[in-house]
């Protein structure tokens, strides 16, 4: 509706009101609803501001989360970058001690080269005068022999300490400043404690989720705890109960009161492999179990033979396996029963390791010679005669490294340049064979092997020549041991170049030589055996301990197992 308001028109403001009612009416609804639309409006945008703020907030709180794992990080980034700097600081700095120690030899090189001359002069002297003595009939003085030139143990040298290679310097004893440690790695924990804490331990490991942001720092602690399980099982008669296996009825026949598998296992594990003596082996774990065992030695021995007889099948597979392979190493070394010499014959390869308690040394009617006596293939041994004279059929290789150590002793004790000549061409071989190898070759040619023998040949030969010119007629206990050692080599060469003509064939017997250490470390712990048939069952268990040792099986779970 429009209305006309007219200057002139004489009404009083309440009687034009009411006149003009429907227009201001619809005039007030119109500004209301502008209001109203203006008022829902701004409500809208407040929603949206409040919603945007609880959102900023979140964000803000994230952001300081994430600032403060960002910090920690760092943190832990600029303390290994500190200890890099120190590493490498340490290394200019020994590096820079080298040069300067190689610098000073460079400089005394001539005069040391001298020194050398007149020392090998001097020796030649010595040599001529020794060979004189030779010449009348007398064996030359000479020094003891020891675990480097002959055949005996390291344990009969005078003198067991080794000279010292090293250079010396001005630090200090022990592991240097930042030297990059070894420690026990993180296992999955049984418990889990979890601490608020402003800053973490300076060894604490970081867990980086998969977001790949750091949750959190852990530390852990490994422990054991040695305890006594009783348990018990009652029987109750009944004419309707069930029948128990004869096991059962057998294992209490004479107590009531038994060991456990966990209990024996641990035992067996501390004896044959710890190879800790049975009476102390009873005092260790009765103490340790605060006298709830009452173990004795004969207890110990039940276990031994009861754990031999369940592993009958296992030997004979250990056996099997053992003579499938193509290369097969034996040794012997002495044991003591109740005060008599016995011998241990021990067979092995990378399969298993088997141990045989003999009468004698070359018992060809048991042990190593009776199991051998139709292999056709390689046996790898130190010349012992027996094996030559029983093992018709078997491939002869012969340990390089005896025959090293006994050209050691020709050159130290007897003063044979020959022997030193031997001893150079025989390591260039090894190392020769060992850069093919390297270069993924399996073979050498036969030119080159023919070669090394050539040469091999020409040093022993004309050394056995000039001897027997020099003593004609001399009596066979005067020969020196270096001469029949070259006899020796020049009668078995082919058994000594098997390393060479089959690359599979090793230069060494060192895995029975290893195999036959565990014998002697039992024989320093306990001297002796009281009774052969213990000894027997003993050294067959130690078959299967190091035969799953070798094959990296964990004793322990076979021996719970086998109980």
């Amino acid at each position: 509706m429009e209305v006309k308001l007219l200057k002139d028109e004489k009404t009083s403001a309440p009687e034009f009101y009411l006149k003009h009612k429907d227009y201001f009416d619809e005039k007030i609804i119109t500004v209301l609803e502008d209001t109203n639309n203006k008022y829902l409006k701004e409500k809208d945008k407040n929603g949206i501001l409040q919603a945007a703020l609880i959102i900023a907030k979140k964000d803000n709180m994230e952001l300081r989360r994430q600032l403060s794992d960002t910090k920690n990080y760092n943190k832990f980034c600029k303390q290994l970058l500190k200890d890099a700097k120190a590493d490498k600081n340490d290394l200019e700095k020994r590096i820079d001690d080298l040069a300067k120690i190689i610098d000073k030899i460079e400089k005394d090189k001539d005069t040391l080269i001298d020194d050398l001359i007149k020392e090998l002069e001097i020796a030649n002297k010595e040599i001529e005068r020794l060979k004189i003595e030779n010449e009348k009939n007398s064996r030359p003085t000479t020094t003891k022999k020891n675990s480097t030139n002959s055949n005996l143990p390291p344990s009969t040298d005078f003198s067991h300490k080794k000279i010292n290679s090293r250079v010396k310097t001005d630090k200090k004893v022990g592991g240097q400043i930042n030297h990059p440690g070894h420690f026990i790695k993180p296992k999955t924990p049984n418990s889990v404690k979890v601490y608020h804490v402003k800053y973490v331990p300076k060894g604490a490991l970081p867990h980086v989720g998969e977001d790949g942001k750091i949750d959190y720092y852990y530390t852990q602690e490994l422990d054991s705890n040695f305890s006594v399980v009783v348990s018990e099982t009652q029987y109750i008669l009944d004419p309707n109960g069930e029948d128990l296996p004869k096991e059962v009825l057998n294992k209490y026949k004479i107590t009531g009161v038994s060991y456990g598998k966990n209990i024996k296992s641990l035992v067996l594990l501390l004896n044959i492999k710890g190879t800790v003596p049975l009476k102390r082996l009873c005092e260790i774990i009765n103490e340790y179990s605060n006298n709830n065992f009452n173990l004795k030695e004969s207890t110990i021995c039940n276990w031994n033979t009861e754990f031999h007889a369940k592993t009958k099948d296992f030997r004979q597979n250990i056996m099997s396996n053992i003579l499938r392979h193509n290369i097969i190493h034996v040794d012997e070394t002495s044991s003591t029963v109740n005060g008599k010499v016995k011998w241990v014959q021990c067979l092995t390869n990378k399969f298993g390791t088997y141990y045989f308690l003999v009468d004698k040394r070359g018992d060809n009617e048991n042990g190593v010679i009776k199991k051998l006596e139709n292999f056709s293939h390689y046996v790898v041994h130190d010349h012992f005669k027996p094996y030559y004279k029983y093992l018709e059929k078997a491939i002869h290789c012969e340990c390089g490294a005896h025959i090293l150590r006994y050209l050691k002793a020709g050159y130290e004790l007897e003063g044979s340049f020959e022997c030193s000549k031997l001893m150079i061409l025989i390591r260039e071989m090894l190392k020769e064979k060992k850069k093919l190898l390297s270069e993924g070759k399996n073979e050498m040619e036969s030119a080159r092997i023919e070669d090394f023998k050539k040469r091999y040949k020409a040093i022993i030969e004309s050394s056995i020549d000039e001897f027997e010119k020099k003593n004609h007629g001399i009596k066979k206990k005067y020969i020196p041991d270096y001469i029949k050692l070259f006899k020796r080599m020049l009668e078995y060469i082919d058994k000594h170049f098997a390393f060479l003509l089959d690359f599979n064939v090793p230069f060494d017997n060192n895995e029975a030589e290893r195999a036959c250490r565990k014998v002697k470390n039992k024989k320093k712990t306990s001297t002796q055996f009281r009774d052969f048939d213990f000894a027997h069952k003993y050294f067959e268990n130690l078959s299967v301990f190091e035969t799953l040792n070798k094959n990296h099986e964990n004793i322990y779970n076979f021996l719970t197992k086998t109980f």
